[in-house]
């Protein structure tokens, strides 16, 4: 049976600038990880994304929320990952934040 993990990544960016860095940091963790994801979809929505990952044969599908002072991070893990699902929740906490504390963009 899978497990589904949930991580509240706190910020002082507001829900839009949070959203922001978020979007732009994925091209950089797709550059990183690309030889071993086979398929990623992001869908953006209105303070959201719903995205569905794909690698080594498993599907991950999870979302995240943009909200005033935190990004909300669920995922749904297949069995096969949930037994690890403190490392996977750990990892994502960690590349939250880092993609959050990249300084503004210059004007």
């Amino acid at each position: 049976m899978g497990k589904t993990i949930s991580v509240d990544v706190p910020h002082k960016l507001g829900a839009a600038e949070a959203e922001r860095r978020v979007r732009n940091g994925f091209g950089a963790v797709q550059d990183k990880l690309g030889d071993k994801l086979s398929a990623v979809d992001i869908v953006w929505g209105q303070g959201r994304a719903d995205l569905t990952v794909t690698a080594m044969g498993q599907t991950l599908r999870g979302g995240l929320e943009f909200l005033p002072e935190l990004v909300r991070v669920t995922i749904d893990l297949p069995w096969l990952l949930a037994a690890i699902g403190e490392t996977i929740t750990n990892k994502i906490a960690k590349k939250t934040e880092e993609v959050l504390r990249l300084p503004p963009p210059k004007i």
